[in-house]
């Protein structure tokens, strides 16, 4: 059942901003949350366990701002396009995610496929779908690679848009 993962991801990620960005073979968002402003319902949950503040996801299925047809006319208009390796698309998510640095997570929905949308504090909204071919992962959230905690937190969306994942056990059982 995926909604422990669903409840602990929106936990983790309402309110936090988008701190950085980066590209190998995939974007890497990273997303910072205030630690003086952790959720109640966080420390009920973990107690006085570490709760980084800061978490990074990878985008490995399609991913796209606003609604397909609104992305895909900004595709076709955008002046410059991947060249394979690189996906079509990957200059103008680059672009796009630059103009994103420092808002934040008013909410989050994930749906029945897994798919995860993020809608950002200016109105815009992030889609990042549940299902991939390609990957055998759609998107996860990790911890930084240098994060002393990173193999105790993942939550993980499968190519077929099942969540599971691994955090410290809870404070309250």
């Amino acid at each position: 059942m995926a909604e422990p993962y669903v409840r602990l991801l929106t936990l983790l990620l309402e309110g936090a901003e988008i701190a950085n960005f980066e590209y190998w073979a995939e974007f890497i968002i990273r997303l910072q949350r205030d630690e003086s402003t952790t959720r109640s319902a966080l420390r009920e949950w973990f107690g006085e366990r570490r709760i980084p503040p800061l978490f990074c996801v990878r985008l490995r299925g399609r991913w796209w701002i606003g609604s397909e047809e609104e992305w895909s006319t900004s595709l076709k208009q955008f002046p410059f396009k991947g060249v394979p390796p690189i996906p079509l698309e990957a200059p103008l998510q680059a672009s796009t995610l630059m103009t994103m640095l420092g808002l934040g997570i008013s909410s989050l929905r994930v749906n029945e496929s897994g798919g995860l949308t993020l809608i950002l504090s200016d109105g815009r909204v992030v889609n990042i779908q549940g299902t991939n071919p390609e990957w055998a992962e759609s998107w996860f959230l990790e911890l930084p690679i240098d994060d002393v905690d990173r193999d105790q937190w993942s939550l993980i969306c499968d190519s077929e848009g099942h969540i599971t994942g691994t955090y410290p056990q809870s404070a309250i059982s």
